[in-house]
């Protein structure tokens, strides 16, 4: 069965993926290059106080350093961290700062570049794709261990003091802690990637993938805790020696790297940030669901965001290659149209979509599936949570609502009515703020959960300017499956034996 729904995915899975940094060499010179999509968890960091206790000290000329504290000015501050590479003369920088929306918290990152103005000071700035100036941050080192300066989140806006101090991102981590996490973000200017990290005491191993790639980087090194520093090893696909990544973990959801070519004549920056997790899944049968960037179906070029499931060594092909269809023509649906695209951008907007998914198998080979989506272009923008059922033997997708009966569909109703008064603390749905119609099964996902079934009203319906995510019936196995007509299917989906 699948598992209940996750909350909506973050508005920016990587800032920076949305808005391209200044070109630099495309690393897809070095000979592993492929492209798109793998993964990482994340988790929280450790306290300010005991990673501040236990900071990496003494002179901090080279390499990776990671910080942690505060910009904003005297009671509008917010946390934020921020991970440099000094490099000769050049800095990198990884700024993330804590952000809340309507699709609940999110990290933003933001990458910025720059140099060192002497050994003391530098100015980095955000790498924009447009001629437009990004943020810029200048920062002056305090002894070993602390900087200060002022942000700048536009070119006409006034600056704001930040101070950061080093601190050890893996404090409290344990000499034998593990964990296991799913990235994504971009190596160079304009490579995107997926990276799956695991880490076993100070062992850290995991793979990497370029946006339209189905072969994986292997990696495999060491990470030292507290500090979070780590250092990699890449082989291609035969076993060959590609590559070589440095960096530092910024908790377990943000980090800044360097790839360097087997013979360091070819460098470039790698930034990442949590997101879902999106490791193959294996279905009865044989076959396996993996993920494939968004890049492969978008309108917007370089903005979208995210992965949707592809189906592989699924007998007959004929079904396989229908199915596939079927699972690109569901994530396409929920892009920014080329149109819309368009009319954005001669309005000044960026448009993108964030898509992710939860694939659950289920007895006979299928599988529920979960798609997420935000889509972000000013009054074009939407979030809502599509779920269907895959019939792998027939090669097709299933919304359950179709499989109601009649007189199901009118109780689910009742019950989505009941569940409305309840969250608007109402006695009469004309006391809502929706009309009386929309509380209805077509306006909500039928989605199958571990045990059961949950019906959700979407977010934001058509023609309506209200989020209902709370607005939801939840029904165990034993009461869902007299609800649809008979189909083999649906008995896979609720058989409490298994899924």
């Amino acid at each position: 069965m699948m598992s209940r729904p996750f909350p909506l995915l973050g508005f920016a899975l990587l800032t920076a993926a949305c808005h391209r940094p200044s070109p630099t060499p495309s690393p897809d010179e070095h000979p592993g290059a492929a492209s798109s999509s793998v993964a990482m968890a994340s988790a929280e960091p450790a306290s300010a106080a005991s990673a501040v206790a236990k900071a990496p000290s003494g002179p901090w000329t080279h390499g990776f350093a990671a910080f942690r504290g505060t910009v904003g000015a005297s009671g509008a501050t917010r946390e934020v961290r921020l991970a440099l590479e000094r490099r000769a003369g050049s800095v990198e920088a990884l700024y993330g700062v804590l952000e809340h929306g309507e699709a609940g918290d999110s990290i933003k990152a933001v990458t910025l570049h720059g140099e060192m103005k002497d050994p003391s000071r530098f100015v980095v700035e955000e790498q924009l794709e447009s001629p437009s100036k990004g943020a810029l941050l200048e920062g002056r080192l305090i002894g070993d261990d602390r900087v200060e300066g002022a942000w700048r989140g536009k070119e006409s806006d006034a600056p704001v003091p930040f101070a950061v101090t080093r601190f050890a991102p893996l404090a409290g981590a344990g000499a034998d802690e593990r964990f296991d996490g799913s990235f994504e973000g971009r190596l160079g200017a304009a490579s995107r990637i997926r990276a799956e990290l695991h880490r076993s005491a100070g062992e850290l191993r995991g793979s990497y993938r370029y946006a339209h790639s189905q072969h994986d980087m292997i990696l495999d090194g060491t990470v030292a805790a507290p500090d979070g520093s780590f250092a990699l090893r890449e082989t291609g696909d035969k076993g060959a020696v590609t590559g070589r990544i440095e960096g530092i973990f910024l908790g377990h959801d943000l980090v800044l790297g360097r790839w360097s070519s087997r013979t360091a004549t070819h460098t470039f920056p790698i930034y990442l940030k949590s997101a879902g997790r999106y490791a193959a899944v294996a279905l009865e049968g044989g076959a396996r669901v993996i993920a494939d960037d968004i890049l492969a179906l978008s309108h917007c070029s370089g903005q979208d965001n995210g992965v949707f499931p592809r189906v592989v060594d699924l007998a007959p092909p004929a079904a396989e290659a229908t199915l596939n269809g079927a699972l690109r023509d569901a994530a396409r649906e929920h892009l920014v149209t080329i149109k819309d695209c368009e009319a954005a951008r001669d309005e000044g907007i960026a448009p993108w979509t964030d898509l992710g998914y939860a694939v659950t198998p289920t007895r006979k080979g299928g599988f529920a599936l979960q798609l997420d989506w935000f889509v972000n272009g000013g009054a074009r923008g939407n979030h809502g949570r599509t779920c269907l059922v895959a019939d792998t033997a027939q090669g097709r997708l299933v919304d359950l609502r179709g499989l109601l009966t009649t007189e199901s569909r009118k109780k689910l109703g009742a019950l989505l009515a009941a569940a409305t008064l309840k969250f608007y603390e109402a006695s009469e749905l004309a006391r809502v703020p929706l009309a009386a119609a929309d509380v209805d099964v077509s306006r909500a996902a039928a989605c199958a959960i571990p045990g059961g079934l949950l019906l959700q009203l979407e977010p934001r319906p058509p023609g309506a300017g209200h989020n209902w995510d709370h607005v939801e019936v939840e029904l165990p196995a034993r009461e869902a499956l007299p609800l649809f007509e008979k189909n083999d299917l649906v008995d896979a989906l609720f058989d409490e034996r298994g899924g």
